[in-house]
């Protein structure tokens, strides 16, 4: 595992959110296009439309949600310069229930995000990836992807 820094390891798991999204997108049956909301502050939003900002989603759109927690560090050397970050990467699917097969469609688009997850190999370590059902509310079905992560550091004095 390479010497990153915590950008890095951000943008990583973004860019494999990114991947899986795509992924599902080319899958007939999720009758796309999956929105992408990033969520590392406000976890309730519901998406905007792309077209129009400020306009909420198009309420047959299914939308993904990804959030990145950070839940600490240790050092790892006697020199105090080398340290080891943790945390946990938390997706979010979420399929309007006006949609036909809307619970089936959930678990195509969680399927494509665990399938990258588990594919990936670089400087973000994950494990323990894993779904969550979800029980449905009034407007959607949701499905969540969970992992844990962990990423080296290097801090230069």
């Amino acid at each position: 595992m390479a010497t990153i820094t915590l950008v890095d390891a951000r943008n990583e798991l973004i860019e494999l959110f990114d991947v899986a999204v795509e992924k599902a997108n080319a899958i007939p049956e999720v009758r796309g296009p999956l929105t992408k909301v990033l969520a590392f502050n406000d976890t309730s939003r519901v998406p905007e439309s792309p077209a129009i900002p400020g306009i909420p989603l198009a309420p047959m759109a299914p939308w993904a949600r990804l959030s990145i927690r950070h839940s600490g560090g240790q050092s790892t050397s006697i020199s105090q310069r080398r340290y080891i970050n943790r945390g946990s990467i938390f997706v979010n699917v979420f399929v309007p229930k006006t949609t036909t097969d809307a619970a089936h469609r959930a678990q195509i688009i969680a399927q494509c995000f665990n399938a990258v997850f588990k594919e990936h190999r670089g400087s973000v370590d994950l494990r323990s990836i894993r779904y969550t059902d979800v029980p449905p509310d009034a407007a959607y079905f949701g499905q969540d992807v969970l992992a844990e992560f962990e990423w080296r550091e290097f801090r230069r004095r």
